[in-house]
């Protein structure tokens, strides 16, 4: 096991986190001060307005109600806030595909352009989880995973070529023009290296950017757990001016420690403790849980 099912949890939602942060930064800024002014990230009061209130905040909420539930609760949601809800539904229901298929199924809007994303990315968050991606192979299997000939399915076979044909940002900028689709193409390009997949995501989305690199965020920290979340990073979204200008708008949380708390909390409800806030204060060497259906020895080491 690479790194542990909880760390893996914890990595997509402070990846996600990261991300949005990243890319509201980055608005208005030339990608030369983004790529050396990673110490000093801040919000001016001018980007306020094109933040995403609500994204990160219905992440959250989804992510309490399957603790208390086991299910999201309300109707269905639409358009950003459907995908918001596929980050913690993906790794709650990560062990069996055709369940996961059902939540997100139930959760989507009527529009079938909606359903199809959040059953990509679920798709992914899945592989990831159940350490079983293939970035060379992923794409195709999504696709039949959607089994639908839409708008997204060809999205996604315009990104499978150009991940063969190995296309350069600005190429890939003008081909793609999903948010899943540029976010799977930043994410699988590069996926051992979470800060390159997030910087190419800034670079290259022209459309909901906030979106693109937080859905990066999200795949590359699942699959490189949190140790693989820089930590400069890291630090910077600590800052307490980050939490009131961007944790507490955006996700309605006032720390980083938070978001990692509610993901070791999910992990604790996902693996069946009955109380999940106890479970998540024990010292991660005491317990283990490996990806469903793959054969681990009793003993593991501390995560990577």
């Amino acid at each position: 096991m690479r790194y542990t099912i909880e760390s893996r949890f914890q990595g997509a939602f402070l990846g996600a986190a990261v991300g949005e942060m990243l890319s509201n930064f980055y608005t208005g800024r030339s990608w030369h001060q983004v790529g050396l002014n990673w110490w000093d990230l801040d919000i001016d009061e001018g980007q306020q307005d094109q933040l995403l209130p609500g994204w990160g905040s219905q992440a959250v909420s989804a992510c309490k109600s399957l603790i208390a539930h086991g299910r999201v609760e309300g109707n269905r949601v639409v358009d950003n806030e459907a995908t918001a809800t596929i980050l913690p539904v993906a790794l709650f229901f990560h062990e069996d595909a055709a369940k996961l298929r059902q939540r997100l199924n139930q959760l989507a809007a009527s529009s079938k352009e909606t359903r199809d994303e959040s059953l990509a990315m679920g798709y992914c968050l899945l592989q990831i989880a159940q350490e079983k991606l293939d970035s060379s192979t992923i794409v195709p299997q999504i696709i039949a995973y959607l089994q639908s000939d839409g708008a997204i399915a060809s999205e996604l076979a315009q990104v499978q070529t150009l991940l063969e044909m190995r296309a350069s940002l600005e190429t890939t900028s003008y081909m793609l023009s999903n948010s899943i689709g540029l976010a799977l193409y930043c994410f699988l390009s590069t996926p051992e290296d979470f800060r390159l997949s997030v910087m190419r995501a800034l670079r290259i989305a022209r459309v909901q950017p906030q979106l693109v690199a937080s859905l990066t965020g999200a795949m590359s920290g699942a699959y490189n757990s949190l140790a693989g979340i820089p930590v400069s990073w890291r630090i910077a979204i600590k800052r307490p001016l980050t939490a009131e200008k961007f944790l507490l708008p955006c996700w309605g949380v006032t720390s980083d420690a938070e978001i990692v708390q509610l993901a070791t909390n999910l992990f604790a409800a996902w693996s069946g403790a009955l109380l999940p806030t106890h479970l998540s204060n024990k010292s991660p060497q005491r317990y283990a849980v490996a990806a469903p259906q793959v054969m681990r020895p009793q003993s593991i080491g501390p995560d990577k």
